[in-house]
C-alpha cells in the first residue's frame, strides 16, 4: 500500500509498504530518493498531538490501531536541528569517540536502538549477514518511491550520503590510511598523539567537513566507532607483559646506569604504540571488509535495480503497444458506431413505416371481422333453413313410407283376394297390374324425391364449406 509523508512542506508518497516496514526503512528511502543528508527523524501527528517515531515501530500498524481516525494522522520527516559536537569542545577528560557517542545519544531520542551496531565487537557479525538482506528490503522499497532523482549526481555533488536514521549524514569513512592535515573540527589521525588510553584513534579527518568518516551507504548504519573501553584491554594486557620484565631488568642489572633504563621505557613504549598502531590496522582492515562487502552488496543490488528497471520498462513498452492497438480498436470501432447510428435511424424509420401498415392492418382486420361476423349469420340463417327443409323432406319420405306400406297391404290384400277369388282372376289381374303400374310408378316418384333431397343436401354442404373458407 501507500504511505503519505511531508518532507520540508512537499507530500511524498512511499509505495510498497507493508506491515513489516519499519520507520527506519521509510526514511532511508526517501533519503535516497531525495538524495539528501543529515539527521532525520520520523513523527506521527494526529489531530495537535505529536510523537516521535523509533526505527523499529511500524506505521502501518499505527494506522491499524487507529482504524477509521487513519486519516486523521500525519507523518513527518524532520530534519534534526542538533549535530555532532566537533572535538575542540569535548572535555578533555574522555576520548573523541568517545565524547561523540555520547553527544549522538544525547540528541537522538532513538539513538539506544543503534547500540548494537556501534559495538566494535558485533560489526563483523552483523554487516557481512545483514548486509545483502537489508540492501535488498531497502531497494525494493527504494524502487517505489514516487519522487525519483539521481541519486549518484546529487551524492557526488554533496560528497556524502545519510548514514542512519538518527545519525549525522555526512560520516563517511576515508579509505587512505596516510596521515593528514586536520582542520579545526576534524578528528586526529593515527599519526598523530595518543588518546588519553594510550591508543590512537583509527578515523581521519575529511578534511574539510570537520565530521566523523563512515561508509556511505543510505540503507546500512555507520561503522563502529572506537571507544575507549574497546581499546583499552590491549594496554592493560602490554602492562601485564611489561611488568615481568621491568621487575626481570631490575633484578639483573640492579647497578645499571640510567640511560639504559632511558632506553628501555622508550623501546616499551615504541612496542606499546607499535602494538597500538597493529590493532588500529586491523580495525581498519574490518572496516575496509564492511565497506568492500557493503560495494559488493550495493552492486548486486544495483544489478537488481537495472533488471527491474529493464522489466519495467518492458511491461512499459508492453503496455503502449496494447494502448496502440486499443486506440486502433476504438478507430474502428467509432466507424461501426456511426454506422450502426445510420443503421438505426434506417430501422426508425421503417420502423414508423411498420406501426402505419400495422394500424392499417388492424382497420381492415375490423373490417373483416365485420364480414365475418355478417356471415357466421347468414351461415346461421343456412343452416336453420336447412334444417327446416331436412325436417319437411323427413316428413315427406314418413308419410311416402306410409303410403308404400299402405300400397303393399293394398296389394297383399289384393293378392289375397286374387287368391280368394279366382273366379274374378281376369279382373282381378287386371287390377293388380294396374296396381302394379301406379307401385311402380310411385316407386319412381320416390327415387326421384330421394335425387332431389341428396342434391339438395349437397348444395346446402357445398354452401356451408364456402362460408367457412370466406
Amino acid at each position: 500500500m501507500e504511505l503519505k509523508v511531508w518532507v520540508e512542506g512537499l507530500q511524498k508518497i512511499v509505495s510498497g509498504v507493508t506491515e513489516s516496514t519499519t520507520c527506519q526503512d521509510i526514511v532511508f528511502a526517501l533519503a535516497h530518493a531525495t538524495g539528501k543528508t543529515g539527521r532525520y527523524t520520523l513523527i506521527e501527528r494526529f489531530r495537535n498531538n505529536e510523537r516521535l517515531l523509533t526505527p523499529q515501530d511500524h506505521p502501518i500498524k499505527e494506522l491499524l490501531k487507529l482504524g477509521e481516525y487513519a486519516n486523521e494522522v500525519h507523518f513527518i520527516l524532520q530534519r534534526s536541528l542538533q549535530s555532532a559536537t566537533p572535538p575542540s569542545s569535548h572535555p578533555t577528560g574522555g576520548s573523541p569517540s568517545q565524547n561523540i557517542t555520547q553527544s549522538q545519544s544525547q540528541s537522538s531520542p532513538s539513538y539506544a536502538n543503534y547500540k548494537d551496531y556501534h559495538n566494535p565487537t558485533r560489526k563483523q557479525s552483523l554487516f557481512p549477514n545483514d548486509l545483502d538482506s537489508s540492501s535488498s528490503q531497502h531497494s525494493s522499497l527504494n524502487s517505489h518511491v514516487s519522487m525519483r532523482s539521481s541519486s549518484t549526481s546529487r551524492e557526488e555533488k554533496s560528497g556524502s550520503r545519510p548514514s542512519s536514521y538518527h545519525q549525522d549524514g555526512k560520516m563517511a569513512m576515508s579509505n587512505n590510511t596516510t596521515p593528514t592535515s586536520t582542520s579545526q573540527h576534524s578528528i586526529p589521525s593515527p599519526t598523530s598523539a595518543p588518546l588519553l588510553n594510550g591508543t590512537t584513534s583509527p578515523r581521519k579527518s575529511d578534511g574539510g567537513g570537520g565530521c566523523l568518516l563512515s561508509p556511505p551507504p543510505y540503507r546500512e548504519p555507520p561503522p563502529p566507532t572506537q571507544s575507549p573501553a574497546r581499546v583499552s584491554p590491549p594496554t592493560s594486557l602490554t602492562t601485564i607483559r611489561v611488568k615481568p620484565k621491568k621487575i626481570f631488568m631490575k633484578d639483573l642489572n640492579g647497578g645499571t646506569s640510567t640511560s639504559q633504563a632511558h632506553q628501555y621505557k622508550e623501546l616499551v613504549r615504541l612496542i606499546n604504540l607499535q602494538r597500538d598502531k597493529l590493532s588500529s590496522q586491523q580495525m581498519e582492515l574490518t572496516r575496509y571488509d564492511a565497506e568492500i562487502m557493503f560495494w559488493e552488496g550495493k552492486t548486486r543490488e544495483q544489478q537488481h535495480q537495472m533488471e527491474y528497471i529493464a522489466e519495467e520498462s518492458l511491461k512499459i513498452e508492453a503496455v503502449g503497444r496494447h494502448t496502440e492497438q486499443a486506440i486502433k480498436n476504438l478507430g474502428s470501432v467509432e466507424e461501426e458506431h456511426e454506422i450502426v447510428r445510420q443503421q438505426e435511424k434506417t430501422l426508425e424509420s421503417e420502423i414508423t413505416l411498420l406501426r402505419s401498415k400495422l394500424a392499417n392492418c388492424e382497420t381492415e382486420l375490423l373490417q373483416c371481422k365485420n364480414k365475418i361476423r355478417l356471415l357466421m349469420e347468414e351461415v346461421q340463417f343456412e343452416q336453420r333453413l336447412l334444417a327446416k327443409e331436412t325436417e319437411e323432406r323427413h316428413h315427406m319420405e314418413k308419410s311416402l313410407m306410409r303410403e308404400v306400406e299402405r300400397l303393399q297391404g293394398e296389394v297383399d290384400q289384393a293378392r289375397a283376394d286374387t287368391e280368394s277369388a279366382a273366379q274374378s282372376g281376369d279382373k282381378l289381374a287386371k287390377e293388380v297390374a294396374a296396381l302394379e303400374g301406379l307401385i311402380v310408378e310411385k316407386k319412381k316418384q320416390l327415387e326421384k324425391l330421394i335425387g332431389d333431397m341428396k342434391e339438395t343436401t349437397r348444395e346446402t354442404n357445398w354452401r356451408h364449406e364456402r362460408c367457412q373458407l370466406a
